[in-house]
């Protein structure tokens, strides 16, 4: 079923009339673009067997929900605290992007309020009308459905979110979030150091040949003079650090960040890092920087490449990442699936942002950027093999979904089931 959203329910029922789940549980998928329909089409029916499948199709196009601020029942009204968790990385997003006239409207904090209630009042009422047992996302902070997901677990109900997978050909399912907020974050050393791999599993992983993800442009890409995207005809330093760019109004520079809010921030405080570590250890090593190519004709940074023209820097847009990382002394990032890129390549990561693989021993977490020249020392650490196996081990065997959900195949759809019955059988809901 696809329910519309052009008749929300206003009316609260005075009794919450809940279907039970009868002969198997009931699944709801709520998409935002065609690719999430499509992907979450495709998934309903490969379970409908073993679940019952509900669909939702929430335009993100529709602003109706911005003009209004409905009453909401007490079971899922708002502290100031929550309104604010549900619309901030709008609300951020807006502000950084400086959007005008009808954009800004939308993104002004009066607006996303506006649709952040219509939204959490919406899927109230349709948890209260239809049995759900599963609400199921992808990534989850857009204002529609970070709000269905709020309201499903003040309801009670179980929640998985979907994203790209940090290794090729794999897929996120995650019962508590994605990136910093999935239920890896925080776990201790000790826990990956229990581990023991199948090493025939293992040496497979170290044996799948790397994938870059697959980009979808955007209109001003496709615009104007095509560029070859040919790799730079440039000699790399014999030593230099990679700091791989990250989109700039990305989730994991905007929340996840709490130090660095730019690119123009982190090539600052790294250039200014390796000056102090060069002048200290009288060593010459440099930084090679490479673009995200999700940015390209959306941020110029001709002025930022200007101002460190006579740095130990250079700047990349086209070169292999898997060649950049490869011939590294070690990576920095903020969070970057490129840390994980590195890790398989079992070089030294050092990170300065909140980040899922934040554990001890595993990279070196910068706290503060005024720390970074004493953590570049790390890149000479021999790297804790044992550790980095295990890790990697359990990331690609015991938590993503195998499968890219671009392509999804049926022992991708046989893995998705099997994470959905862990999360159906798991006591709570996190």
């Amino acid at each position: 079923m696809i329910e519309s959203l052009s008749a929300p329910y206003y009316q609260f029922p005075e009794e919450r009339i809940i279907l039970e789940s009868q002969d198997k549980p009931s699944i709801l998928f709520i998409s935002l673009n065609r690719h999430q329909r499509q992907y979450f089409n495709q998934l309903g029916v490969a379970l409908r067997d073993a679940y019952r499948i509900h669909h939702i199709h929430y335009s993100l196009s529709d602003f109706s929900g911005a003009l209004v601020k409905p009453e909401l029942p007490e079971t899922v009204a708002f502290t100031g605290e929550e309104l604010m968790e549900v619309i901030y990385f709008s609300l951020v997003k807006g502000e950084l992007r400086r959007f005008k006239g009808f954009r800004g409207w939308m993104h002004s904090q009066q607006v996303l309020e506006n649709r952040a209630y219509y939204a959490t009042l919406y899927f109230y009422n349709y948890m209260c009308r239809v049995a759900v047992d599963l609400v199921c996302v992808w990534n989850g902070l857009n204002i529609p459905v970070a709000a269905a997901m709020r309201v499903a677990r003040k309801l009670g109900k179980k929640t998985a979110f979907f994203e790209n997978g940090y290794l090729p050909d794999t897929t996120t399912l995650d019962p508590s979030g994605v990136n910093y907020k999935n239920s890896l974050a925080g776990k201790p050393r000790s826990f990956y150091d229990a581990l023991v791999p199948d090493e025939r599993l293992l040496a497979a992983l170290y044996d799948a040949a790397p994938a870059g993800r697959r980009l979808k442009k955007k209109w001003y890409q496709k615009v104007g003079k095509k560029q070859k995207r040919q790799p730079e005809a440039v000699q790399l330093p014999s030593k230099y650090i990679f700091l791989p760019f990250q989109v700039h109004d990305d989730t994991q520079v905007l929340l996840y960040s709490p130090h660095i809010r730019s690119m123009e921030e982190l090539v600052r405080h790294v250039v200014h890092g390796v000056k102090q570590y060069n002048r200290h250890h009288r060593e010459d090593v440099w930084i090679v920087v490479k673009e995200h190519p999700s940015d390209f004709g959306r941020v110029d940074y001709s002025q930022l490449k200007k101002k460190y023209q006579y740095d130990n820097i250079i700047f990349l847009r086209f070169y292999p990442t898997s060649d950049l990382i490869a011939q590294a002394q070690g990576v920095i990032t903020i969070n970057s699936t490129v840390g994980i890129e590195a890790l398989v390549r079992h070089k030294p990561v050092i990170t300065l942002g909140d980040s899922f693989y934040n554990i001890e021993g595993l990279v070196y977490h910068v706290v503060t950027p005024d720390k970074l020249a004493e953590a570049i020392r790390f890149i000479h650490n021999k790297p804790d093999h044992s550790l980095i196996d295990r890790f990697l081990y359990y990331l690609r065997y015991c938590y993503l979904v195998t499968g890219s959900w671009r392509q999804p195949t049926a022992g991708h759809y046989e893995d998705v089931a099997g994470k959905i019955t862990e999360i159906l059988l798991e006591n709570g809901n996190e």
